[in-house]
């Protein structure tokens, strides 16, 4: 690739460069040269985007017990530069209190041997039939090219003095190269 020129401006920004500090800017990862950014701002956009629900039939959750909601297959792709890829997950899921009273959530995400665990969710219902809702990001950044899993998703009332009925949960994932 040529150089070409720095412009710098007052602020200290670079603003059109393809060399910066001795590296040059190029399109394919590679060692010792700097990937741009593209127009969203971002080094890769996500390979694949995908999104789903599950609503089973509500239930009254019990302290202390962990459900499995549902299961999603991803496939990664065999050409990440790196050889590896990432996955980023959002979870929702929604309760409705059953009764007033405390309690706490926490989502889970397993595969393999491995479990991902949210944050702890608190919550203080007033009455029966509030609703409340609880989200949380994972990132699985260990995923070789061409592999297949299954990501599990749980939800676990943790303990309280209120027991909440779970209604659904959906999950957006995001597989983009390492």
């Amino acid at each position: 690739m040529p150089v070409m020129k720095v412009v710098m401006v007052s602020d200290g920004w670079v603003k059109d460069a393809d060399r910066v500090d001795g590296f040059d800017a190029s399109r394919t990862p590679t060692a010792n040269t700097i990937l741009p950014l593209n127009a969203n701002g971002r080094i890769y956009d996500y390979v694949v985007k995908g999104s789903t629900g599950f609503d089973p039939t509500d239930f009254t959750m019990s302290n202390g017990t962990s459900y499995l909601i549902g299961s999603v297959n991803i496939t990664t792709p065999s050409w990440s530069p790196s050889g590896a890829w990432k996955v980023i997950f959002v979870v929702k899921s929604y309760f409705a209190s059953a009764a007033a009273g405390v309690n706490t959530f926490v989502q889970r995400v397993k595969y393999d041997t491995i479990t991902l665990e949210g944050g702890f969710w608190f919550w203080n219902a007033p009455g029966p039939g509030n609703g409340i809702g609880i989200a949380d990001t994972f990132l699985v950044s260990d995923l070789s090219n061409g592999v297949a899993k299954t990501f599990n998703f749980y939800v676990a009332q943790g303990g309280g003095s209120a027991n909440a009925t779970f209604q659904s949960m959906g999950v957006d994932w995001y597989l983009i190269p390492a």
